[in-house]
């Protein structure tokens, strides 16, 4: 049975990996594997890292870039904030547009769509709910 910190270790870690995926999204101009004629760099795969945070280390793949580097740069001062919303939302079973435009605020993600905000909240709530 998995404890309850390593629950939500699992559950900051595919927070920041969706709130990532968003941010490279809005970058790119598209979503990975995904045709656009609004595409402005290519995606090649991703790197494994660490991320230390206060619940311990918290295994992230993020996304790289064909040309230029991609560095989660919210991600440095995002322990706390995203561990406590991460936390309110898994104690309360949800999650919900306001809640997601409080954290990114709060994290300094201001250019993500509503398209991406809504996939962003439903991965958060299909992990939430499992």
């Amino acid at each position: 049975m998995i404890s309850e910190r390593d629950r939500l270790r699992e559950l900051v870690g595919i927070a920041a990996g969706a709130l990532m995926e968003a941010e490279v999204e809005s970058i790119t101009g598209a979503g990975y594997h995904v045709t656009s004629q609004s595409r402005r760099a290519q995606r090649n795969g991703y790197r494994a890292s660490s991320w230390r945070t206060s619940l311990g280390p918290i295994p992230l793949d993020i996304p790289k870039l064909r040309r230029g580097s991609y560095r989660p740069r919210w991600l440095r001062h995002a322990d706390t904030t995203l561990i406590r919303a991460v936390a309110e939302a898994y104690a309360g079973s949800q999650v919900s547009p306001g809640w997601l435009a409080e954290l990114t605020r709060a994290l300094g993600l201001s250019g993500l769509t509503s398209d991406q905000r809504e996939e962003v909240l439903t991965v958060l709530r299909e992990e939430i709910a499992a």
